[in-house]
């Protein structure tokens, strides 16, 4: 498994959870409304965390999602494909070749 690039995961959007978010994250399986996810007490600052949203549209909690990217790049849930490290080492070879 290859890492997702640390500024593609800070970069995913925050979502504020709502009444719409009656879903369970697909990580942790806890309802989406229980931000904190489930390793966090609800007293934990991680618990006023907002919920994250991947390029792909699907929502998890901010910790779920955080620990997922930094072991995989992929959306668990379609396999969406965030930037690696390694995409940018391939595009720094590609212009230093191009010059």
């Amino acid at each position: 498994c290859i890492p997702a690039y640390s500024e593609a995961i800070l970069g995913l959007k925050e979502v504020v959870p709502t009444a719409k978010h009656d879903d369970d994250c697909a990580i942790c399986l806890n309802p989406l409304a229980d931000i904190a996810g489930p390793d966090h007490k609800k007293d934990d600052a991680a618990a006023t965390s907002m919920l994250r949203a991947m390029p792909c549209s699907h929502i998890f909690h901010q910790h779920c999602i955080f620990q997922w990217l930094h072991r995989n790049a992929v959306c668990p849930l379609c396999r969406y494909q965030l930037p690696t490290t390694f995409d940018d080492e391939d595009t720094e070879v590609e212009e230093d070749e191009e010059e």
